[in-house]
């Protein structure tokens, strides 16, 4: 995985970024638990990504992010049996996101208040609520930030 990931964001093609972070993603979301034990090499590489020029690439980004702090430190606790189904609860470890915090939250900040694009901005919102579950209280010092570049929404 690692040998794939490295050449794939090592690329300067934005194409090849894009369809890197597309592929983390899914990753992410298809492949764990195995996966998520490279979480400490992907993330910076997909918070890297963020910072690419092309909000194409930032989509993808996010997207990946998104997929990453859902699942990441996902443990399940136990099978349950409700509604005639098997639901497995899961347990999220906030601090697996937490070395990548600052960065992350600075990027998606800039993002949201910057970009041109509706799409990025909407990704940015949805990674930023993705991230936030993920750390749990560790998001407390970024939620004295006034989202005033977005109408109708303010926090603290």
């Amino acid at each position: 995985v690692d040998v794939i990931v490295d050449a794939a964001f090592a690329d300067q093609d934005a194409n090849v970024k894009q369809s890197a972070c597309l592929l983390l993603g899914q990753c992410a979301e298809f492949l764990r638990p195995e996966i998520m034990e490279h979480h400490a090499t992907i993330l910076p590489l997909i918070i890297e990504s963020m910072y690419n020029p092309l909000p194409r690439v930032h989509e993808r980004a996010c997207y990946a992010a998104v997929a990453y702090c859902e699942h990441l430190g996902c443990q399940i606790l136990a099978p349950r049996l409700i509604h005639g189904e098997i639901t497995l609860l899961l347990r999220i470890d906030e601090e697996e996101i937490a070395p990548h915090l600052d960065k992350m939250m600075t990027r998606l900040l800039e993002l949201l208040s910057t970009s041109s694009s509706r799409d990025v901005q909407e990704m940015a919102i949805s990674t930023i609520s993705a991230v936030a579950a993920s750390a749990d209280r560790k998001i407390l010092p970024y939620a004295a930030v006034r989202y005033h570049y977005v109408p109708g929404m303010e926090v603290g």
